[in-house]
């Protein structure tokens, strides 16, 4: 019972004879992700929603009809979970701006100095001279790289893109046509996914990569260069589409109707609507993230490739996850003293949670 409180059992008694033998989270629409359970026995089913299920919970979604039991709790170290009865939740998130440029745009005065920056850095660049083989290392560079030509965008500064392009396709293709002698992606057939040669030789290589760690830290900077390369030069997107797409069902693939060369969703919880980085590897603790900001870059890149290539559907997925992404990192790794998520005495020493394991905090 809920604080061993006895006052709770009539409450469980009326919903004892519901319960669920399967269910499915369904992406119907745009920033919502829809629960479905299939139950056996008569009545009404009582399930339980963490704190974010409460704040994006919809009562009023067509046939999601729901009732919070504010009053039924048991606690859990990701805050108290909440008794919810009805067999469709609709979990609403407000929408996210996903673009390629600033949302609050640049100040005049602050052009002339970002274009010199801008032009030192785009000189500066020279795919010979990268000496990292690492996928994590090589990701973000290429990502700052194609960061610049949106800047170069955004100020006007035109001169740099033709520039930036050129770095682009030299770093970028021999990951993609398997050229890349240091290092490369392939496909795995065991569990359904992209690794890489030096991750098949060594699990702790590219920081685990090859036994599916932080796959979408990694592969979320190749999409970004890879969205804004396509952007720059439509004809580069189209013939390495392909190869684009595959590294973003990697961890993006929606399952069923998608694509059956990859696991569904690999890193997005759809219960904790958050990611979790590690692969393979057990933990007494169980799953983990640290770097919410990379999760989130990975879920936007995505978008900004759906963007680039026309695919709304793609925009929409992406879009959504980041929005979950978000708010799963203000929920649980922004801690807030007072808020209830945490326990006072650590939300009164912490402030933010470093990783996030299933059954502890690391703060």
């Amino acid at each position: 019972l809920p604080d061993s409180d006895p006052k709770y059992e009539c409450i469980l008694d009326r919903f004892s004879c519901c319960y669920p033998v399967s269910g499915d989270a369904v992406f119907k629409k745009p920033y919502c992700v829809e629960y479905r359970w299939q139950n056996r026995g008569w009545g009404d089913l009582l399930m339980l929603a963490h704190p974010l299920h409460v704040k994006l919970l919809s009562a009023d979604d067509g046939d999601c009809d729901v009732t919070i039991l504010d009053d039924l709790k048991y606690k859990s170290i990701d805050g108290d979970l909440v008794g919810v009865v009805g067999s469709r939740w609709a979990l609403r998130t407000h929408p996210v701006s996903i673009t390629w440029h600033s949302v609050r745009g640049i100040r005049e005065e602050s052009c002339a100095e970002i274009v010199s920056a801008l032009c030192k850095d785009v000189q500066a660049l020279d795919s010979s001279s990268i000496s990292t083989t690492s996928s994590y290392f090589y990701g973000k560079l290429i990502a700052r790289a194609a960061r610049m030509a949106l800047i170069a965008e955004e100020v006007g500064y035109l001169d740099a893109i033709p520039l930036v392009r050129k770095f682009l396709k030299d770093a970028i293709e021999p990951w993609l046509d398997g050229s890349f002698n240091e290092n490369g992606f392939l496909y795995d057939r065991k569990w359904g996914g992209i690794v890489t040669k030096q991750g098949t030789l060594d699990s702790g290589a590219d920081f685990g990569f090859g036994v599916y760690n932080d796959h979408h830290y990694h592969l979320g900077y190749f999409l970004y260069a890879i969205a804004v390369l396509a952007k720059i030069d439509p004809a580069w997107g189209r013939k390495y589409r392909p190869q684009a797409y595959s590294l973003m069902a990697d961890f993006m693939n929606l399952g069923k109707h998608g694509n059956s060369n990859y696991t569904r969703l690999r890193c997005f919880d759809l219960y904790t609507l958050h990611s979790w980085a590690g692969g393979l590897t057990e933990f007494a603790d169980g799953r983990n993230q640290e770097s919410t900001s990379e999760a989130v870059n990975a879920y936007y890149s995505a978008a900004l490739m759906g963007l680039a290539y026309g695919d709304t559907h793609l925009v929409a997925t992406g879009s959504t996850l980041a929005a979950m992404e978000m708010l799963a990192a203000q929920t649980w790794w922004h801690v807030r003293e007072g808020e209830g998520i945490y326990e006072d005495v650590f939300s009164k020493n912490n402030k933010v949670v470093g990783v996030l394991w299933a059954n502890k905090r690391d703060s």
